[in-house]
């Protein structure tokens, strides 16, 4: 007899519940249901990342769709039979969805494998791991292996499906009851295996790249799913062995004990469900699509909904992975010279692939497949060769069709220009440059030397001469290029090359007739880029040209001949290997070092020119600053590109510098891998950020905020300070912030430093840079800046509260000891050095809030204890806080009056003084005489930025207005560090 042939003919299984049951039952599917509904919604609405949102939405649609089936079962098993197929279905294509999820969190299989490439292999879980080796998923076939793995179970779960419509169909299936002619028990072996083995590979894909998912929130994700699927299932499973075991009763009137089970089954379902909608909201959360301060569009509706449920992928990748041939050793190719790891079973299997190692590892290649013959192409598609791809791109030399210029893509790339973010920020470097133009004579300091004369090109013509009209005939010929004069001398053979300047409006015609912009002098178009070779459209036509491509392109064939006889040139001198780090090196010792031996009294170590591993991009990158910067600090301004065409080679060289240092950051990022204890790409991220502080102070802003996001990327601030050399990689980015955050307004700060509590920040900042702040005071300067910002933006405490929490701060900086600080291992035998500063900055922190914080919990502050009523008691004819202003900065510039010719390390009261001299602007004149004269000292050191100027004009500017308050001074976002 069938289990449920007498619920059946009564309706579902809740047939026999009473009424309030099947009523809380459906309350509950129906909460789900409208909050996961929303959460999908929400997801379409802001569809900014397809690759990945895509999959998101298809794991919302779990909760409804169990929902919905459950109350169903309960209501009519009629209905529940066509219901149940479709959720059996769908769950198992959840679990393909969420391993295509995780894999495009990291980029994608290719992406994937590449960047495990090298790793150390990993065990098996629990208790295959005594039997299986270990497991190394950068080989394409252990990857394919784990996707099948998980795979089978989304394509076996509708045969099931299938298979038990047939058996219920036929009185077999039994559901709930366990015997050998159960269909329902056998379908559950089979089902068992299956969701094991799926469950099983994903538990070892998650061994293997959970260090890696963890900035996505992997944890959330990977329970809420795994939760849904397999605990309802393994809840479903107690129950039938509680029926087997006789622990349900079988005398509930109206049902068997099988019956029973499936009905409770049903009605804890739809309980839990609203349950796993909330966590699906935080796990799924459409927050991390809908950044507002990213500039990015998104799909419509209707299209997003669309895109988000075909079933196109699944299939196309079944197909793939069941057929296996795409995934080889060959086509997984990193392209690096990273050996497969020592361990690793697939450095055998890649030898026997094809693939070859030489020079001890530091380069490969690929041997050509087997069956090529003396007619097969050498080397094609990468069947042999270097596995280097760069070079097989480099190596095209196809042809091209002549480009078009596309109006609508021209608007694109206008508005483009003006978003915040993005490369066009950074100089474009033409790459037809002459060398010598390159590589001129800024990192020389002899007098009298100059770039090398540029060679005679016809790429730019002369304007027709104003005072001889043409005629039409003539008009062509006028566009002649530039008159070159060669004097020759008998013994040197020295020639000078003369370039006429040409007007204006003729290059404007030349442009419009070139159809390029006019502001660029060399362009390069689509097809220059792709081929790296210049276009002929840019060249004249050689003397063959026939009359149609004369009239076409507006030339005089037979001027063009006259002009391309041959005629005296120079050859151009080839530069030596490493041109511009060796003129580096030479400019270092003869400029640079100079002045720093002599500011110095220990002993003085240079740059280890010599190692193979010397950051070069980093040492050319801080000469350039530094020959720019002495050219700034001597005309008293900071000097732009493009002012001064005497400088546009060392602009030139700077902006190239900026564009490997960007390669180089992105470099470090790709092969993290390699340091799994070490993150090499903050010191490349300093780097960007010292050359903007250097020289233009733009984007610094931009730069810290890739630092804070690198943080995160790497697990977080816990995470990077468990590396090695952590505070070197911190300290630098971290002090920017603290010290801009403090000139800068307070709603627009630089977040980030939230996360960081006050024991993280200390460690960050245990190697300093460039204020000796004591540690335990650092974050201090946080907490103050932070209660401004609250103050700001109307978020403060009660006032009890907030005074409170001014006390608790100033008191710390009150009771500090400086001599005992001095004494310790900061300062290694400077101990009075360390005085001055355990003296200055408690005083300089207390200053700043009283600059910045309400009035009346600084007043209860000075009158909370006797000892401190006594030192800041009231001035004559002025107010409580007045006196606390007036005295505190008294003692400031006191100290550094008293010290400043016996400190060696100027640069460290930068932001001290910038503190006093925002509460000097009422104070006497020579006070900020002195603070303005110390300001230019520390400008005119050679260690010093040139683009410290805009600090000092600002506080200049601040003193002249007439205006008295901190952010009328720090208007706008200002970094303060020298």
């Amino acid at each position: 007899m069938d289990v449920h042939s007498y619920a059946t003919s009564n309706g579902g299984t809740g047939a026999k519940f009473k009424g309030y049951t099947t009523l809380i039952a459906g309350v509950a599917s129906v909460i789900a249901t409208v909050v996961s509904v929303l959460s999908i919604w929400l997801q379409a609405k802001n569809y900014r990342k397809p690759l990945l949102q895509r999959y998101v939405v298809r794991i919302l649609l779990m909760v409804p769709i169990y929902s919905i089936a459950s109350w169903t079962s309960m209501v009519s098993l009629t209905a529940a039979q066509f219901v149940d197929p479709f959720r059996d279905i769908y769950e198992a294509f959840t679990i393909y969805t969420f391993f295509q999820l995780l894999i495009n969190y990291l980029g994608g299989e290719r992406s994937l494998i590449v960047m495990t490439h090298g790793r150390a292999p990993v065990q098996h879980l629990w208790p295959m791991d005594h039997v299986l080796p270990k497991v190394d998923i950068s080989d394409p076939y252990t990857f394919l292996s784990i996707k099948r793995g998980i795979l089978q179970y989304a394509w076996l779960k509708p045969i099931l499906s299938i298979a038990a419509i047939v058996m219920k169909a036929t009185g077999t299936y039994q559901e709930g009851y366990i015997a050998a002619s159960s269909g329902y028990f056998w379908s559950g072996i089979i089902y068992n295996i299956s969701v094991s083995l799926s469950l099983y590979s994903l538990g070892l894909f998650w061994v293997c790249m959970h260090k890696d998912l963890k900035p996505f929130r992997p944890v959330p994700k990977f329970l809420s799913i795994k939760l849904i699927i397999f605990a309802s299932y393994w809840q479903g499973f107690f129950l039938s062995i509680l029926v087997w075991l006789g622990a349900i009763p079988d005398d509930v009137q109206g049902y068997t004990r099988d019956n029973l089970a499936a009905a409770i089954q049903d009605f804890l379902i739809c309980l839990e469900m609203p349950i796993f909608a909330v966590v699906h909201w935080y796990a799924f959360s459409w927050y991390d699509f809908a950044d507002n301060s990213i500039l990015s569009a998104r799909m419509p509706l209707t299209r997003a909904l669309r895109d988000a449920f075909g079933p196109k992928d699944l299939i196309e990748d079944s197909k793939e992975t069941f057929k296996g041939d795409k995934y080889g050793y060959r086509t997984f190719d990193s392209g690096d010279k990273v050996m497969a790891h020592a361990d690793s079973s697939s450095r055998f299997a890649r030898l026997d692939a094809g693939m070859r190692y030489e020079r001890g590892g530091k380069a490969k290649y690929w041997l050509p497949k087997p069956g090529a013959s003396s007619s097969s192409p050498l080397l094609d598609n990468g069947e042999g060769g270097s596995s280097n791809q760069d070079s097989q791109r480099d190596g095209s030399m196809g042809t091209f069709d002549e480009p078009e210029i596309d109006p609508d893509e021209e608007r694109m790339y206008d508005q483009a220009r003006q978003l915040e973010y993005g490369d066009w920020n950074y100089p474009v470097i033409t790459a037809n440059e002459p060398l010598r133009d390159r590589y001129g004579s800024s990192f020389s300091s002899r007098a009298g030397y100059s770039p090398a004369p540029r060679l005679s090109t016809p790429q730019r013509r002369a304007p027709a001469s104003p005072a001889k009209p043409s005629s039409p005939k003539t008009n062509v010929s006028a566009q002649e290029p530039p008159f070159v004069a060669v004097k020759k001398k008998k013994k040197s053979r020295k020639v000078v090359v003369q370039h006429p300047e040409p007007e204006a409006a003729a290059l404007l015609a030349d442009t419009e007739a070139r159809r390029v912009k006019c502001d660029e002098a060399r362009p390069v178009c689509r097809r220059c880029a792709g081929s790296h070779m210049a276009c002929r459209g840019y060249e004249l036509p050689p003397p063959g040209a026939d009359g149609i491509h004369a009239a076409v392109s507006g030339v005089d064939i037979s001027m063009v001949r006259r002009q391309n006889q041959p005629k005296p040139v120079v050859a151009a001198e080839i530069e030596p290997p490493s041109w511009d780090y060796l003129e580096g090196i030479r400019y270092y010792f003869e400029v640079v070092r100079p002045g720093r031996v002599s500011s110095t009294e220990t002993k003085f170590n240079d740059p280890p020119f010599h190692l193979p591993g010397y950051n070069r991009t980093s040492f050319l990158g801080q000469i350039i600053c530094d020959q720019l910067s002495k050219a700034s600090k001597s005309r008293g301004k900071l000097l732009k590109a493009g002012e001064d065409p005497a400088f546009e080679p060392s602009w030139n060289r700077y902006s190239r510098n900026m564009v490997d240092a960007i390669n180089m950051v992105n470099q470090k990022i790709r092969d993290e891998a390699l340091y799994p204890d070490e993150a090499p790409a903050f010191m490349a991220i300093r780097h960007l950020l010292v050359l903007d502080l250097y020289l233009r102070r733009v984007l610094w802003r931009a730069h810290l905020r890739g630092v804070i996001a690198y943080i995160q990327h790497r697990g977080g601030i816990g995470e990077v300070l468990k590396m090695k050399n952590a505070p070197l990689y911190l300290n630098f980015a971290v002090e920017n912030i603290i010290h801009a955050n403090t000139t800068s307004p307070a709603k627009q700060q630089l977040e980030g430093l939230e996360d960081f509590t006050d024991e993280q920040l200390k460690a960050s900042l245990s190697n300093s840079c460039f204020a000796p702040c004591p540690l335990e005071l650092y974050p201090l300067i946080v907490h103050i800046t932070r209660l401004r910002v609250a103050v700001a933006n109307n978020r403060q405490a009660p006032r009890t509260s907030l005074a409170l929490q001014v006390q608790d701060m100033f008191n710390a900086t009150w009771h500090f000891d400086p001599d005992e600080w001095a004494e310790s291992e900061s300062w290694r035998g400077e101990v009075d050095v360390g005085r001055v500063m355990g003296r200055v900055f408690p005083k300089t922190i207390r200053l700043y809030g009283i600059l910045t914080l309400p009035r009346p919990a600084l007043v209860a502050w000075g009158a909370s204890l006797a000892d401190i009523r006594t030192a800041y008691e009231p001035l004559p004819g002025q107010s409580a806080f007045e006196s606390l202003r007036a005295r505190h900065r008294g003692e400031v510039l006191a100290l550094i009056r008293k010290h400043w010719h016996v400190l060696q390390y100027k640069t460290s009261l930068v932001w001290p003084l910038l503190v006093a001299g925002v509460a000097a602007v009422d104070g006497a004149a020579e006070d900020r005489e002195f603070i303005e004269d110390c300001l230019e000292a520390i400008l005119a050191m050679p260690i010093t930025a040139c683009s410290f100027i805009t600090v000092v004009d600002k506080l200049r500017a601040f003193w002249r207005s007439g205006k008295s308050e901190w952010e009328d001074c720090w208007d706008e976002p200002t970094v303060g560090s020298a």
